[in-house]
């Protein structure tokens, strides 16, 4: 049986959580399971215009948001899979 990735990062910890979050952080290589999170940022990005193309240069590596908003919706899917040398592994959406 796999073991959540959080688990493994909490240890005995992970179980003081509330189990709304054991439940969305029980996320195990192989099992099929991802974690759905939704809300609006109230500010996202950059407030300083000068130094948004700065951060442009990194936005193709999903690094940082090179632009400026409000009330910007979002949706990420967290997806627990293991990396190519067998490590459980991560990976935000």
């Amino acid at each position: 049986m796999n073991v959540p990735i959080y688990q493994q990062a909490l240890g005995e910890e992970f179980h003081r959580l509330q189990p709304e979050l054991q439940e969305y952080f029980s996320l195990a290589p192989g099992s099929g399971h991802y974690g759905v999170g939704e809300g609006v940022f109230d500010v996202v990005g950059c407030r300083q215009a000068w130094l948004r193309p700065l951060l442009k240069l990194t936005s193709g590596e999903d690094a940082f948001f090179p632009d400026y908003g409000e009330g910007i919706p979002f949706r990420i899917e967290n997806h627990a899979h293991q990396d190519p040398f067998g490590r459980p592994s991560l990976t935000a959406r």
